[in-house]
């Protein structure tokens, strides 16, 4: 039996904790969350790259999910080397004292920094011919059809469609040991 199918039996076993503390806790919350905890390598790379892979499509940045990944965990040490699954998870998804968790942060750095990038008139918001979105997209964000998007915009409309994401940092902002089912 492989790796896959042993913790697939567990997590259907009446005898695990839900969200415990552990590894089969960990893979518990990747899966209720929405995401593929055996995509790649291990649980916690899958859904760094999920949430890269996603990040991609949803704000249509033109980036290398693996240099993303690379750069969030040289940034993020103390995900990188937690020493299980579960402690990962919490260090990357978890927010102290109403601060932004480490993943927020970083994706939220990587938009203020493509809007920087791409304003070439220094307004601090971008119009349709800024930056390398198009008009489909560009139009999905522009929320308040002023022809214009800035950070805010970009964050709202990324944060506002990936339940998965929103599902394991809700975990964390909540009552530890039971998922929020309001996004199932």
């Amino acid at each position: 039996m492989d790796i896959a199918s042993t913790y697939s039996s567990q997590l259907s076993s009446n005898a695990v904790t839900p969200y415990s503390n552990d590894y089969v806790g960990g893979i518990q919350l990747i899966e209720k969350s929405g995401f593929i905890p055996f995509k790649d390598k291990n649980p916690l790379n899958s859904t760094l790259n999920q949430i890269f892979e996603e990040f991609k499509e949803k704000t249509g940045f033109d980036v290398d999910v693996k240099e993303l990944k690379d750069e969030f965990l040289d940034k993020n040490p103390r995900t990188r080397s937690a020493m299980t699954l579960y402690n990962s998870l919490e260090t990357t998804f978890s927010s102290n004292r109403g601060a932004s968790s480490a993943i927020e942060s970083f994706l939220n750095e990587k938009i203020d920094e493509y809007v920087s990038e791409s304003d070439e008139d220094g307004d601090g918001v971008l119009n349709a011919e800024e930056g390398e979105l198009d008009e489909t997209l560009f139009a999905e964000i522009d929320k308040d059809k002023d022809e214009k998007i800035d950070a805010s915009e970009m964050k709202n409309n990324f944060y506002d469609k990936f339940n998965s994401l929103n599902n394991i940092l809700n975990y964390f902002k909540t009552n530890q040991g039971t998922l929020v089912d309001t996004y199932a």
